[in-house]
């Protein structure tokens, strides 16, 4: 039994025996003035059918998803539950909400519908997109109040146009097209990798979005150093401390816009790992799971960018392990979690002493911190007479030559061999040399033949 009220939305009630139908029937014509609908179900067991688009009798019924199978319904679907709705290549991909799943509860998630459109004036897959937009309130009507062109995402991977409407967000790639509420995003960050030389916008949404079989938590933004000219709507340039029609970074750009529509303070990068940081960058090159990227620390919380995105706040992690890596020249780090652990690694040695001090400032547990603290010692002391080992090796190398040189050369009876060799070659040129005299004087006195 479906009731569709006046307002908005249905509630449907299952497990009625056949005989109830007339007792309902009576009862909501004579308490309501309702006549009581009955709708005949497919049960060919097809997986094809017409989607039923044409408006409804009432309100609810114009709202819903309807399949018609041979002329009797095959399923239908709230658009309330609708969350996201795209369309590629023929087919439109329907996102459903799980929120009100019970623990164990199997739900729909996903629906793929395949339109083909090849007679002409049929319908579409990105007109039945549009129009299960529409009805589900996920379409924003009317032009976007912002623009931002060309900017790449990390997952889903490629460049994206981001169109900004008054609820709503439209992201659209070169084959889907993503509609983001603002209620959805949860926070938002703006973050500077200088190796890198270049800008992360990254935010997070709750329900994630979908794209594939994964869900993105969070969604990163990568800029470099390009900038463009300002043009936002209302004091949205104030924001940069400039005006329109001025340059600004484009990251800037973003990073504004989203936190004028989401609500949403912008985090960046906390001051107090800066000040450590010999170099004073705002974060460390390392890898998680093969993965290159950067530790990113904030005043409450850390980010791993950029694929994937970790969030971890401070308060969430038991304790923090290091470990030595291969050659000592880089080190690893585990975060213990309630709900697992982190490793990330390939940082550099010479960061150890940064991450370590920052981790007991801002309270979190270290394992084994005396002996990290002892490595640490060692690894200083080390740093400040680094000659020392090569100048001990240098003078070892210099006496061992020093005294080895005349035993060598008094005891070692090869090279007299050698030198002895050479003179019975001399010898044995002097008779060769004496031998081809004799054959050109050949014909003089035997007493005038030199000797």
């Amino acid at each position: 039994l479906k009731l569709c009220f006046k307002g908005a939305g249905a509630q449907r009630f299952t497990g009625f025996k056949r005989e109830d139908v007339a007792a309902i029937k009576g009862h909501l014509q004579r308490h309501f003035a309702i006549t009581l609908q009955e709708q005949a179900v497919a049960s060919e067991g097809w997986n094809w059918g017409d989607v039923d688009i044409a408006p409804a009798a009432d309100e609810a019924g114009n709202r819903d998803l309807r399949l018609v199978v041979n002329g009797r319904l095959g399923f239908d679907v709230p658009v309330d539950e609708l969350r996201q709705v795209s369309a590629a290549k023929g087919e439109v991909n329907v996102e459903l909400k799980a929120d009100s799943a019970a623990p164990g509860e199997e739900m729909l998630t996903e629906l793929r519908l395949f339109v083909p459109g090849s007679e002409s004036g049929s319908l579409s897959a990105d007109a039945l997109s549009e129009e299960l937009l529409r009805r589900a309130g996920l379409s924003a009507g009317g032009e976007a109040l912002a623009t931002l062109r060309n900017v790449t995402m990390v997952q889903p991977r490629g460049k994206h146009d981001f169109e900004f409407f008054s609820n709503m967000m439209r992201i659209r790639g070169k084959t889907q097209t993503y509609s983001v509420r603002y209620a959805h995003v949860t926070r938002v960050f703006l973050i500077e990798t200088e190796q890198d030389k270049a800008w992360s916008v990254v935010f997070g949404l709750d329900p994630p979005l979908r794209h594939g079989t994964q869900n993105q938590d969070f969604i990163c933004l990568t800029f470099g150093a390009e900038v463009e000219k300002i043009d936002l709507p209302g004091d949205f340039a104030n924001e940069l401390g400039k005006k329109n029609g001025e340059m600004e970074r484009k990251s800037q750009i973003a990073a504004v816009l989203l936190k004028k529509y989401t609500g949403k303070a912008v985090v960046g990068p906390t001051n107090d790992f800066k000040e450590l940081h010999p170099k004073r960058h705002s974060c460390l090159k390392c890898t998680h799971r093969a993965q290159p990227g950067n530790l990113v620390f904030c005043k409450q919380s850390m980010l791993f960018i950029v694929r994937p995105v970790w969030y971890v706040r401070y308060a969430e992690i038991d304790a923090v392990a290091f470990d030595a890596g291969r050659g000592g020249r880089t080190f690893d780090m585990v975060l213990h979690l309630s709900t697992g652990s982190l490793e990330f690694s390939q940082i550099e040695s010479d960061f150890l002493v940064v991450v370590f001090q920052f981790f007991l400032k801002v309270g979190v547990k270290i394992n084994d911190a005396d002996k990290v603290q002892g490595q640490l010692d060692s690894q200083q002391r080390r740093k400040a007479n680094p000659l020392a080992p090569a100048a001990r090796l240098a003078l070892d190398a210099g006496a061992g030559g020093a005294a080895g040189k005349p035993k060598d050369d008094e005891e070692d009876d090869p090279e007299d061999e050698d030198f002895d060799s050479e003179d019975d070659d001399e010898a044995a040129g002097e008779d060769s040399s004496s031998e081809e005299a004799d054959d050109d004087d050949a014909g003089a006195p035997p007493g005038k033949r030199p000797r």
